[in-house]
């Protein structure tokens, strides 16, 4: 086990990026940031403007990737979807610690070649499901897993999102369920310790361009357990009022409930009434605590303080279950799901 900093290349500079750059200058004994890789002029002034006199990493351009890699002992990814299975499947190679936002590879064949490549060269493969780093929502799933809410009946997920991405973006992605909705079915499943044996999905979209992308910006998605549990998520691309995050898990013993997060703690009082304070507006004020609690599991992982805390399977299994909703969305009917075998049929 290794107590020096890793000496770090971070992929992409871009929003995910910065959140990690930033991030890696309050862990100073943990991280050395060495390299940043980014072809967008903008995205490096932005972030070179944020960074101390004191810390200078080299800025390189991703043609210099090869050379960073070899010089690196961990590597973070941020840079676009599109690079993400190449650079980690380099950086595998190459034998470092590996955290990358998701998705690793949308193809369940892939990420599975990129977990064994991991485990043959003994290194951490990390897949950035940041919500379970989230303190309350550690401290909910954790309830569940200790049986505090008894046999859960239905567990409730909303997540709308704030403000409306950029179509540019979306156009990027698959769908909202391969971006969005993948936390989500994450966190279920992890809470549960179960995969669903049904699955069903409904949507529509509000937005022409999108629309024009064959995506959706409200969707609605019902996953029955084997348990006979029943989740639901309700996910939306916008939401007038802030970053809406909640979760409700119903159980026989105990109802648990995790609400949003003001942006302070005053409340008004006038004639009119109390006013309560907006809940914060994105996920980048909502999830900012466990941003920085990933990064140090990461380095944790990776220097043998402790086991990886998300891992192979669950990212395959929440990978599955994203496809099944995917496809029922598309025929608009239920779809089974093996989950020894990982595969799905619509249902008869």
């Amino acid at each position: 086990m290794s107590a020096e900093p890793l000496k770090t290349a971070v992929f992409g500079a871009g929003r995910a990026g910065s959140i990690h750059i930033s991030n890696l200058l309050t862990l100073p004994g943990y991280f050395a940031l060495a390299f940043i890789v980014d072809d967008y002029p903008g995205n490096m002034e932005k972030t070179l403007e944020k960074l101390p006199p004191s810390v200078r990493p080299e800025v390189v351009g991703t043609g210099e990737t090869s050379e960073v890699i070899r010089r690196v002992d961990a590597v973070i990814i941020a840079a676009p979807t599109k690079t993400h299975e190449g650079l980690v499947r380099e950086a595998l190679t190459e034998g470092k610690q590996v955290f990358c936002e998701k998705p690793l590879s949308y193809e369940i064949p892939v990420l599975a070649e990129l977990y064994d490549l991991a485990q043959s060269k003994g290194v951490q493969l990390l897949c950035g499901m940041n919500r379970r780093f989230d303190p309350s929502v550690a401290h909910l799933t954790g309830a569940v897993r200790a049986g505090h809410a008894g046999q859960v009946l239905k567990a409730k997920m909303t997540s709308r999102d704030s403000p409306y991405p950029p179509v540019a973006y979306i156009a990027t992605c698959p769908n909202i369920i391969s971006d969005c909705g993948i936390h989500d079915i994450d966190l279920l499943m992890f809470m549960l310790q179960e995969v669903p044996s049904q699955v069903y999905c409904m949507g529509n979209c509000f937005n022409p361009e999108v629309a024009a992308l064959g995506d959706d910006d409200n969707v609605l998605c019902v996953l029955n357990f084997p348990s006979g549990a029943l989740g639901c998520i309700d996910m939306n691309r916008e939401c007038s009022y802030g970053y809406d995050q909640r979760i409700e898990v119903h159980g026989r013993t105990e109802t648990l409930f995790m609400s949003n997060q003001p942006q302070h703690s005053v409340t008004t009082g006038s004639r009119a009434g109390l006013r309560d304070p907006r809940i914060k507006e994105s996920f980048t004020d909502r999830f900012a605590e466990s941003y920085k609690r990933e990064l140090l599991h990461f380095y944790r992982a990776a220097t043998g303080w402790e086991e990886l805390c998300i891992t192979r399977d669950q990212v395959l299994n929440a990978t599955l279950v994203t496809d099944a909703l995917t496809l029922s969305r598309k025929i608009n009917r239920p779809v089974n799901i093996d989950a020894a075998s990982r595969t799905f049929a619509p249902a008869q």
